[in-house]
C-alpha cells in the first residue's frame, strides 16, 4: 500500500560547476566499487531528511521555506577532502559545522513551528555532508575505497544562497524549487 504525498527533503547545494565535479567523483565510485545510489540525487548537504507531504499541505511548505529563507543570509561553506560513516558511508567533509548546523537547527524549529515533517531528534544529532557513496556500497567494497579516499585530497568553496526543496519522481531526486535567502 502507497503511502500518501509526494516525497521530498531539504537540502544545500553547490552551484551548477561544483556538483559536475563532485558527480565525477560518484559515477568514479560507481564504476570502480559498484556503488551507484548516491547518482540519484543532485549533489548537497541534506537539512531536512526524507518526508513525504500530502498535496493539501505542499502550499504550507512553500510559504514556511520562502518565509525561511528570505530570513537568511548568504554562507560560506567549505568542502575539504573525505570522510566516512562506517561501514558504508563516504562522503567529502565540511570544513566547518557551525553556520550550516545553525541554519539547520534553525529551519528544524520552522517547521516544527508549521506542524511540517522535521527532523528534530536530540539522540542523532547533525552531521552535515556530501554523500559520495552510500546504501549500495557492499562492506568489502567499502573498506577498499575508504583506503583509497582517506588520503585523497579535495577542497572546494561555494556561497550557499538559498535552500531547495527535492522531489522524488518514482526513480530519483529532482530539484523541485529553490527558496533565495
Amino acid at each position: 500500500m502507497a503511502l500518501p504525498g509526494d516525497l521530498y527533503f531539504i537540502a544545500l547545494l553547490p552551484p551548477a560547476s561544483m556538483r559536475v565535479k563532485v558527480r565525477a567523483v560518484q559515477k568514479e565510485i560507481q564504476q570502480r566499487f559498484s556503488s551507484g545510489h548516491a547518482l540519484k540525487s543532485p549533489p548537497h548537504i541534506t537539512l531536512q531528511m526524507p518526508f513525504r507531504l500530502p498535496a493539501e499541505s505542499l502550499e504550507i511548505l512553500k510559504q514556511t521555506l520562502d518565509r525561511f529563507a528570505r530570513s537568511r543570509e548568504a554562507f560560506s561553506i567549505k568542502l575539504q577532502d573525505f570522510d566516512c560513516f562506517e561501514p558504508g558511508v563516504i562522503f567529502i567533509k565540511l570544513k566547518e559545522h557551525g553556520p550550516t548546523r545553525e541554519l539547520e537547527e534553525k529551519l528544524q524549529a520552522a517547521l516544527f513551528n508549521n506542524h511540517l515533517p522535521n527532523s528534530r531528534n536530540p539522540g542523532r544529532p547533525f552531521h552535515p555532508h556530501m554523500t559520495i557513496a552510500s546504501r549500495d556500497l557492499r562492506k568489502s567494497k567499502f573498506y577498499r575505497a575508504w583506503a583509497e579516499f582517506k588520503a585523497r585530497r579535495l577542497y572546494m568553496e561555494f556561497e550557499v544562497s538559498g535552500l531547495h526543496l527535492l522531489r522524488h519522481d518514482g526513480q530519483q531526486w529532482d530539484i523541485f524549487m529553490e527558496f533565495p535567502f
